[in-house]
């Protein structure tokens, strides 16, 4: 008797059908089959790699698009799929490759040109990247997304009159473009043009983006510009980075003076430094239960909120302070050092910052600077890199590493722009922040705290929306 063989369409058709009921274990063993299966064809492969994709498999769903593409060369989907299927797992210098060869195969074709251009992107190649979203704007001219990433890409190039052109564009086709609009607020707080900027810097709330924290929502209402706050409780939250917070945290004095009591939750490393700002500021680490309050607003948010800008914001320091016994130890830890000029360095954030490329440079290509002769470096750096202990070997005679364990008394350097923040806001020697070539609008904004003209410096966005589709 014959062996009854089921054909990989009808396979696919079983898989989805126990995905849909919940049967993951089923639908991934059926789509293994058809994977397996020598009668698969290039679009059954690529529709079980699809489906992979879907049960969070992607190692699986590459392998079928792989084969798919081994049986079908010249199919650009294929060659498209296969490339954002390995940008999904951050491998986006092989995505590229992919999502290349699909463009040289369709070149006219524009989801494949809007996904070139995001590769593009994710790889730093920005003047490519232009090329290509130019390319896709050319067959779509009203695409907002495109006009967008354009726009984005013209500040990244330091355009930023041409970028503001392109994103005023973008809004005028749609004004209810999130991406578009928090793209326009970083070119206008990069262009020194606060106000306007942190009106729009409001739409990072709305983004649908994993990326970025959507406006929480309490029972209590979001406490809205211009609106008395006097005799009630505000609870701040933080949706940004640590650097973000620090600099923003002094604006919580303004609310007091409006006679309002005010809770600020921050992250948890900050919450001692965050504590000596002002005795009446109560300051909750991230997760914690916040006591009762009326209204609520995010951090960054009181910018615009309390219609602050270059000339009306708060620029006392030092405002925040380090703790005396945690100074003393240091001093006495640097004292060997002698009379010599004492730098403090750091060199890497977060790995797992979705923007980390950018935010974060190789130790190695600082050592030119470590040779500067009269000159003591001390790492400040918690957390090493690979390769990085065999160079601080002998270069470096004090480190923090391990050691540290909060901001308070010291600049802990987990994060990109926060060290420079907490050295600025404590007052203590100033600070140099190397980056690459366009401007971080939070580390701008920083310069608040030194002097009233905003300090333009060639440094990196905190993360633009570059849409991919």
């Amino acid at each position: 008797m014959s062996e009854i063989t089921v054909s990989p369409p009808d396979l696919l058709r079983v898989a989805a059908d126990a995905e849909r009921t919940g049967e993951f274990a089923r639908a991934h063993d059926l789509l293994l089959q058809v994977a397996g299966s020598p009668s698969s064809g290039s679009q059954d492969l690529l529709q079980a790699g699809e489906a992979q994709m879907r049960l969070k498999r992607p190692r699986l769903a590459i392998e079928a698009v792989t084969r798919a593409i081994q049986i079908s060369p010249e199919d650009s989907q294929l060659h498209l799929r296969r490339g954002q299927f390995l940008g999904q797992i951050g491998q986006h210098r092989a995505a590229l490759g992919n999502i290349a060869r699909a463009a040289e195969l369709e070149p006219r074709r524009f989801d494949v040109m809007l996904a070139y251009g995001a590769a593009l992107s994710a790889c730093n190649e920005l003047p490519a990247s232009l090329m290509a979203f130019q390319a896709a704007r050319k067959l779509n001219p009203n695409h907002p997304g495109v006009l967008s990433n354009c726009g984005w890409l013209l500040v990244q190039l330091q355009r930023f009159d041409e970028a503001l052109a392109v994103l005023d564009r973008a809004l005028d086709i749609a004004p209810g473009h999130a991406g578009a609009r928090w793209n326009r607020s970083l070119c206008l707080l990069t262009m020194g043009r606060f106000e306007e900027g942190f009106a729009d810097y409001e739409a990072r709330m709305t983004i649908n983006d994993a990326r970025y924290e959507r406006l929480r929502k309490y029972d209590a209402p979001l406490w809205r510009k211009g609106e008395s706050i006097a005799g009630q409780r505000i609870f701040l939250y933080t949706d940004q980075g640590h650097g973000d917070t620090i600099q923003f945290i002094r604006l919580a004095r303004l609310l007091m003076r409006m006679d309002a009591q005010v809770v600020a939750e921050v992250q948890a490393p900050l919450v001692e430094l965050c504590r000596t700002f002002h005795p009446e500021l109560r300051v909750i680490a991230q997760g914690e239960t916040p006591p009762p309050f009326d209204v609520f607003c995010p951090l960054p948010s009181l910018m615009h909120r309390l219609d602050l800008s270059v000339d009306n914001v708060p620029s006392r320091i030092p405002y925040l302070s380090a703790d005396a016994s945690l100074a003393t130890q240091w001093r006495e830890r640097l004292a060997p050092l002698g009379g010599r000029m004492k730098v403090g360095i750091t060199w890497a954030g977060n790995p797992n910052h979705f923007n980390d490329q950018n935010r974060s440079i190789a130790l190695q290509r600082l050592l030119p600077v470590l040779e500067t002769p009269k000159v003591s470096f001390v790492s400040l750096q918690k957390e090493l890199r690979a390769g990085d202990g065999e160079i601080l070997r002998g270069r470096f005679r004090i480190r923090s590493g391990g050691r540290v364990d909060n901001l308070r008394g010291h600049g802990r350097a987990r994060f990109a722009a926060g060290s420079r923040h907490f050295g600025g806001h404590v007052g203590r020697a100033p600070g140099w922040c190397a980056r690459q070539t366009s401007l971080d609008p939070a580390a701008i904004c920083g310069g608040f705290s030194l002097a009233r003209e905003p300090q333009r410096q060639p440094l990196v966005p905190n993360g633009a929306i570059i849409q991919a589709a």
